[in-house]
């Protein structure tokens, strides 16, 4: 039994089945959390972990990309929270890391509530406030995305749009430099010295800014397809372009998986090669 893969997929999802991490893809090399939205719950793929709804909010929608958590928006807190591993908990302590996400806004954000907080999308928080790994948008204006490493926020104005797919990865490559990706091109590069956290609490949390249901900002209006942590990666502008535009290259679905017999050495072969 072997499978035939497609090279490409795009951005929409190709099934509305569970997918397994392919591990040998490269873009699968470091990663520790993956949170796939599964339309209703959000799973890691990387542990099987599902994460929790903090509130009756979080429901079922569909987008022009496909079947998910659909957030209530501006107002509204509605968090999804993972338990926190060792893994993650260290994730920033040392250099050098990545973190993205991919989302879909079916209304502009509402900006600067609850200190200055626009809407989170995805990060790896804790109960103290610390974000040390987070993507949030809305912050100044509707259209800023904020990259934020260790409590250092770097905005990128201007980019974000409603009713469009975006994905966005902060790349820490060392200990005072950051590139920071935007639907798969490099936004800007910055140069914060951040002090590493080491905190036994951290959590992959959507929506919120921090693990609890307290939190700061406004609720995200739309979709998060998926949120992703890698530890001691910097990942490349070939990598941010394949999150972008390929997003599920690396994830093997139920309906990939097919007996050989009849396939052509050429499918096999084909099979075999990531772009």
């Amino acid at each position: 039994m072997g499978q035939v893969q497609r090279l490409t997929r795009g951005q929409v999802k190709p099934y509305a089945s569970i997918p397994r991490i392919d591990w040998s893809h490269p873009l699968a090399k470091n990663l520790i959390f993956y949170g796939y939205d599964i339309g209703g719950q959000v799973i890691d793929l990387v542990r099987g972990t599902i994460g929790t709804n903090v509130n009756t909010n979080v429901v079922r929608g569909m987008s022009q990309f496909g079947p998910g958590v659909q957030y209530p928006g501006t107002g509204i807190i509605a968090p999804v929270e993972f338990p926190h591993t060792s893994a993650i908990d260290n994730v920033t302590a040392a250099v050098p890391y990545s973190f993205a996400a991919a989302y879909y806004l079916t209304s502009a954000p509402g900006t600067g509530a609850g200190g200055g907080f626009g809407c989170f999308i995805f990060g790896s928080n804790d109960g103290g406030g610390f974000t040390d790994a987070t993507i949030d948008v809305g912050r100044t204006g509707t259209a800023d995305v904020d990259f934020c490493y260790n409590d250092n926020q770097i905005a990128v104005t201007g980019l974000s749009t409603v009713n469009k797919f975006h994905t966005a990865l902060g790349v820490a490559t060392g200990v005072s430099t950051q590139n920071n990706y935007f639907d798969g091109t490099l936004a800007s590069t910055s140069a914060v010295n951040p002090s590493s956290n080491t905190h036994t609490a951290h959590q992959p949390v959507y929506n919120e800014y921090q693990p609890g249901g307290a939190s700061a900002g406004n609720g995200v209006p739309g979709f998060v397809y998926y949120g992703a942590l890698w530890s001691g990666r910097a990942l490349t502008a070939q990598d941010a372009q394949l999150l972008h535009q390929d997003p599920y290259c690396f994830l093997i679905y139920p309906e990939d998986d097919m007996f050989m017999v009849g396939a052509s050495i050429v499918d096999i072969l084909m099979s075999q090669i990531w772009l």
